[in-house]
């Protein structure tokens, strides 16, 4: 008997009908998995967050859930440079129609492991990096919450530090 697939998509598959290639899992969470992928059209480096198999066929998930996720990330996206760009998003056209949609490739980690490297090195934060970091996750929030948004998970694991090109 084989052993269940852990995640939808592996490294090097095409996500089912769209010119993104799966290149690693970067994240994953209760109800969805994020692949850093190459878009094949253009080359560009991006992250795809598909809903996990068993959360798609639940009766009451729904492609407006995800829908209304992304919509609320473009919107906070056009308000303030701290939360990531949406590029698109849809259902794969493979067998599984997943929902996904597919976000700007940042560069840096989450506020999680940053702050795990830094014990492991018995090192903690600067002190105006604690307060670039609450600063930059307080305009955030404000944003969101101007918006009609409420964050209902805000830890360390869902902040990222980005590290900008300039």
């Amino acid at each position: 008997m084989l052993a269940p697939q852990k995640y939808p998509y592996e490294p090097h598959d095409l996500l089912g009908g769209s010119p993104y290639r799966i290149v690693r899992v970067v994240g994953e969470g209760g109800s969805a998995v994020a692949y850093e992928a190459e878009d094949t059209s253009c080359g560009r480096r991006v992250v795809v967050k598909v809903v996990r198999p068993d959360v798609a066929e639940r009766a009451h998930f729904t492609a407006a859930q995800l829908d209304r996720e992304v919509r609320l990330l473009v919107a906070l996206a056009r308000e303030t440079e701290h939360v990531v760009e949406v590029v698109t998003a849809g259902v794969t056209q493979d067998a599984r129609r997943l929902p996904y949609y597919v976000m700007e490739l940042l560069q840096g980690q989450t506020l999680r492991v940053a702050l795990d490297r830094k014990a492991a090195a018995g090192a903690s934060l600067a002190i105006d990096e604690v307060i670039g970091i609450a600063v930059d996750l307080g305009v955030a929030l404000d944003h969101a919450h101007r918006l009609g948004i409420t964050h209902l998970d805000v830890k360390p694991e869902n902040a990222f530090v980005h590290k900008k090109r300039d």
